[in-house]
């Protein structure tokens, strides 16, 4: 057994608990340190610097491997080193008192009654008391006895902490929940006891699952199967699964099916089966009011979350500003011209495109790769540049720095021209009462864009200037919640403009995207287009990794799926990834190493990422990793770790607003049914120069006849009829 004081935390696994890390050791111990750090390796709870620890275990090769660990305690001198580290005002006088009232167990003494009023009045002489009770207390009495009060309630709030925590960090991690959630509950002051009141309300908005929740009520709890509290857990954990999938809303009768089934699935058992009514759930709904409501629209009932509804209304509430806020915008737009300017020549889509500048307003181009839809906009940019302001956005980095190629004019991300700062709900920035300042703003690949930060774009909109949507509406939908490209398109209030002509068709590669995208079979084959067939996932995964073995420069492996048993990017990124360079650092079971590719997985609009961001590691200095994205350094501290992953193959979702010169899909039997046409075509047109797909069992052929896409549910569609007498266009 060896004691000290913690120090620093080398590498954590989160999945495991797991730690590398450094104490102080106690004199005595017949161990070897470097600069007087002991290295220790193990399973720990939440240690901060200078915190007294004590650790069981075996010392082998000059590092101690811990089997367990606990904060000391039932001794004289562990008290006055915890004393020490709550606070170094405290008097040796008043350690010694604390320790003879505590029984030499401080943190054993914080779980009785009165813990309180019993060391205020061992640290307080009888006269003090005395003259407090009646009254005679003098000001230095009185300032003296509060001083005292300070000092107890801080060692009081400190010791509960670390028993909240220790306790908290122990349990939890039997679930299966990992030590960056639990950190992050611990830095919210939620506490075991708060968690044991109502685990599901309290862990389920920190995203951490349903069975974690289940486990800590079952063992934790009198909670029966019909505790309104568990009942509640299941409605909310099957609406948040809901729009996990990308719906905005679910009806009533539909989510109904959703909580049995998940409550079927992922229920403990206990005494009888819950079977959800639909008076059961409109009570849970009741009862959570808080975070979801029903809201009727056309005698649809549409269960919400409360944060989602307000952007769907909001966000139709902007489109009926900006819309019946039209006005003029270009008298006389000369076409010939510009066609003059660029030496190109426009065809009659792309001329009658230009009718989306005669006025304000919303409006949409729309159409596929090499149908000129830049072409289009570096016409529109060639007006404006001259006359008025105007601001290129896409919706990812790398769209942001294709568009600026292709435009000639800087191109940023959306979320950076709206100047988000805040994770998550919470926006600040551009907005109705400091809009973006623009007559003309174009986003590009619409397509990508979720519900919540189109509502936030739509804020920022000033009445009077055009607001132009460029996406092509064959591609994926968004990542995010929502869908809404498809949607405006459908509305009937919003101007279409859609280009089909090809222009462009001195390439395999976009010909056999027309030909998907039309569900043709039949696709073209040669040196820029590769298709090879297999019999098993297997055969195909060792030929791709053969053939990417040792290839550089702009390529993406592209797969439909990210699971590991079947070969999905988790099992490609672990074998692809060079191991020659030193780790920089784990995290789970990643290690992260200099000149990594890399992909984050979610919005963080504080740290300035976004959800399908690509970078290279360039650096790490004091646990923060430089990471290069296409036109900044972003620093990636250790609780942005879990919104990251290794990027050398990726899902073809996350390929979505970016370019490669050559793409490698790979179409898995295993995953076969999520094949779809929308998908093929979606990673068909990421290629500039060369596309290889590793077909097993004629599953190209099988995803170009599928078009059983699931279109998202939203209340768009019926919210839209509410306000579409007010809309004049």
């Amino acid at each position: 057994m060896i004691s000290g004081l913690y120090y620093q935390t080398i590498v954590r696994n989160v999945f495991s608990g797991e730690t590398e890390f450094y104490i102080i050791p106690d004199s005595g111990y017949n161990i070897e340190t470097k600069n007087g750090l002991l290295r220790c390796r193990g399973k720990i709870g939440i240690i901060v610097k200078n915190m007294p620890i004590e650790l069981e275990g075996n010392y082998k090769n000059n590092e101690y491997i811990v089997s367990s660990s606990r904060i000391p305690t039932c001794s004289k001198e562990s008290t006055f080193r915890l004393l020490n580290y709550i606070d170094d005002s405290i008097t040796p006088h008043q350690k010694e008192v604390i320790a003879n009232t505590v029984n030499n167990d401080l943190l054993g003494f914080m779980d009785e009654a009165e813990k309180r009023n019993i060391l205020i009045k061992a640290l307080s002489s009888k006269k003090t008391l005395l003259d407090l009770a009646n009254g005679t207390a003098s000001n230095e009495t009185v300032a003296h006895f509060n001083k005292i009060v300070t000092i107890v309630d801080k060692i009081i709030i400190t010791t509960e902490k670390l028993l909240n925590q220790e306790e908290l960090v122990r349990q939890l991690m039997i679930y299966g929940v990992d030590i960056g959630k639990i950190e992050m509950l611990c830095n919210k002051g939620i506490d075991l006891k708060k968690i044991i009141s109502n685990p599901y309300m309290i862990l389920l908005p920190f995203g951490i699952p349903i069975t974690a929740a289940e486990m800590v009520a079952y063992n934790n709890d009198d909670m029966d199967d019909f505790d309104i509290r568990r009942l509640c857990g299941f409605v909310y954990d099957s609406l948040n699964y809901v729009k996990e999938r990308g719906d905005t809303c679910c009806e009533f009768q539909d989510l109904l099916k959703i909580v049995n089934n998940r409550i079927e699935y992922y229920g403990t058992s206990r005494s009888m089966k819950v079977i959800y009514s639909k008076s059961m759930l409109h009570l849970c709904i009741r009862e959570l009011k808080k975070y979801m409501e029903i809201h009727v629209i056309n005698n649809e009932a549409l269960v919400y979350f409360n944060s989602v509804w307000k952007e769907e209304i909001s966000a139709v509430e902007n489109i009926k500003r900006i819309q019946t806020a039209k006005k003029p915008i270009m008298s006389d737009v000369s076409i010939r011209k510009i066609e003059e300017k660029f030496g190109i020549t426009y065809n009659e889509q792309q001329k009658n495109a230009f009718k989306a500048m005669d006025s304000s307003g919303i409006k949409i181009l729309t159409g596929p790769p090499g149908s000129g839809k830049t072409s289009v906009i570096r016409g529109f940019i060639e007006y404006f540049a001259k006359n008025k302001n105007f601001k290129l956005a896409a919706t990812t980095g790398m769209a942001a720095k294709v568009m600026t190629e292709a435009c000639h004019f800087s191109a940023e991300t959306v979320n950076k021209m709206l100047e988000l700062r805040l994770f998550g709900e919470s926006v600040t920035g551009k907005n109705l009462n400091n809009p973006i300042d623009a007559d003309l703003i174009i986003v590009d690949e619409v397509s990508m864009l979720g519900l919540q930060l189109f509502s936030a774009l739509l804020k920022a909109v000033k009445s009077g200037s055009i607001l132009l949507l460029v996406g092509d509406e064959d591609q994926l939908q968004s990542v995010d919640y929502g869908n809404v490209l498809h949607d405006l398109i459908n509305s009937g209030i919003i101007e279409v403009y859609r280009l089909t002509e090809i222009l462009r068709q001195d390439g395999t590669i976009r010909e056999n995207g027309i030909r998907i995208n039309n569900g043709n079979c039949n696709l073209i084959t040669d040196d820029s287009f590769i298709v090879k067939h297999f019999d098993s996932d297997k055969e195909a995964v060792t030929a791709l990794l053969k053939d990417t073995k040792g290839i550089s420069g702009e390529r993406e492996i592209l797969s439909p799926t990210k699971i590991f048993k079947k070969y999905g990017t988790n099992y490609l990124n672990r074998v692809l990834q060079p191991r020659g360079s030193e780790v920089l650092v784990a995290y789970g079971d990643t290690e992260y190493r200099l000149h990594d590719k890399i992909v984050m997985t979610k919005n963080n609009y504080d740290k300035n990422y976004i959800n399908g961001d690509l970078g290279e590691i360039i650096g790490y200095k004091n646990g923060i990793l430089q990471v290069q994205f296409h036109n900044k350094v972003v620093d990636i501290f250790r609780e942005d770790m879990c919104n990251m992953s290794l990027a050398y193959a990726i899902t073809i979702h996350k390929s979505q607003g970016s370019e490669f010169d050559e793409v490698y899909i790979i179409l898995q039997d295993s995953v076969s049914s999520m094949l779809t046409r929308r998908l093929l075509y979606t990673s068909v047109t990421r290629a500039r120069k060369k596309v290889v797909v590793y077909d097993v069992n004629d599953c190209i052929n099988k995803a170009i006849s599928n078009t059983n896409d699931n279109f998202r549910k939203t209340g768009w569609k019926n919210i839209k009829n509410i306000f579409a007498k007010n809309f004049h266009i």
